[in-house]
């Protein structure tokens, strides 16, 4: 899954860079920092995932996911669906700083 993460976060560098916080406009530039990112914090096994990889794997799968957080906040869980307008078929809870499978 790492791989297939790293690969379409490589592939969108464009979409994925604001996010990243790499702020250029040169594209060859824009996609070795992307590339660099993927290779330091994505595709080793001992980094936690982030939304941006959960967004990735989503859309390069083509499976909707919905994030459940769990945090401290009053009233019912707040939910994310991915990729937005995706009906979810994979349920994740979220506590911070990691996430855990429900039922997909």
């Amino acid at each position: 899954c790492r791989l297939v993460c790293s690969c379409y976060i490589q592939q969108h560098p464009e979409h994925f860079a604001p996010f990243l916080g790499i702020e250029t406009e040169d594209a060859e530039k824009m996609s070795k920092e992307v590339k660099q990112y993927c290779l330091r914090d994505v595709e080793p096994l001992d980094r936690e995932v982030d939304q941006e990889q959960v967004i990735a794997l989503t859309s390069a799968l083509g499976v909707g996911v919905r994030v459940q957080y769990l945090d401290r906040s009053e009233g019912s869980l707040n939910h994310h669906d991915f990729p937005h307008g995706e009906a979810p078929t994979v349920h994740l809870l979220y506590r911070p700083g990691h996430y855990d499978l429900v039922y997909a």
